[in-house]
């Protein structure tokens, strides 16, 4: 029986869109579980976006060492902002490799007990920061030129090394902005329907772990 679930996200993992999130989906299917939510809106994964994974991290009361499930859904918002990739043995957390390597070397010495599951980024449809054009953010390059294609890559490589659970979520609202349209608040944040769908792999995927 999970106790203790803890979230790291942006915007997507908090409760301001589609009334209440995929939280108070965790909440009813979890009724006996404390969940501690951190997600920060426009934060990405490395030093180099605004309230950064890695800087929350830096301070004691962000991390829990009861967890028993750990949840991270970051990387949309490092293609948005141009986080520099880096490379797979890449240790500095201003790269989103090093941010990777960095964040679950801390969650997996702080939570010893936690199982660790990140999500994949969902599909996208917005201008990148200080870009001029906008489109599906799988296949259009950020400030840095970058695509959300190698982000996500970049989180299923850091799985071989670090044996973190993964849920790829990037096709689950559709990949193209006609398909994903209608799960959508604004082709960023999914709407009420968007996370009903979320949730349910979402829990499902939970439940295989216990």
């Amino acid at each position: 029986m999970l106790k203790t679930i803890v979230i790291y996200g942006d915007s997507i993992s908090t409760t301001n869109h589609g009334h209440g999130g995929y939280m108070k989906h965790l909440e009813k299917s979890f009724p006996n579980a404390k969940i501690y939510n951190h997600a920060i809106g426009s934060s990405g994964l490395s030093l180099s976006t605004p309230n950064s994974l890695v800087s929350l991290l830096e301070f004691p009361q962000n991390i829990h060492p009861e967890a028993d499930l750990i949840l991270i859904w970051h990387g949309t918002n490092d293609w948005y902002w141009g986080a520099p990739l880096g490379n797979a043995f890449d240790l500095d957390p201003y790269t989103f490799y090093g941010a990777l390597h960095h964040t679950l070397k801390i969650l997996n010495t702080r939570s010893l007990h936690a199982k660790i599951l990140f999500l994949t980024p969902l599909y996208r449809n917005e201008i990148p920061h200080q870009c001029l054009k906008k489109g599906n953010a799988y296949h259009l390059k950020n400030l840095n030129g970058h695509t959300l294609k190698v982000y996500k890559e970049a989180i299923i490589n850091a799985q071989v090394i670090h044996k973190f659970s993964l849920l790829d979520l990037s096709h689950i609202l559709g990949t193209t902005k006609i398909k994903a349209y209608p799960y959508f608040e604004d082709l960023v944040h999914p709407n009420q329907q968007g996370y009903q769908l979320i949730s349910k792999s979402l829990i499902e995927h939970i439940k295989n772990l216990s």
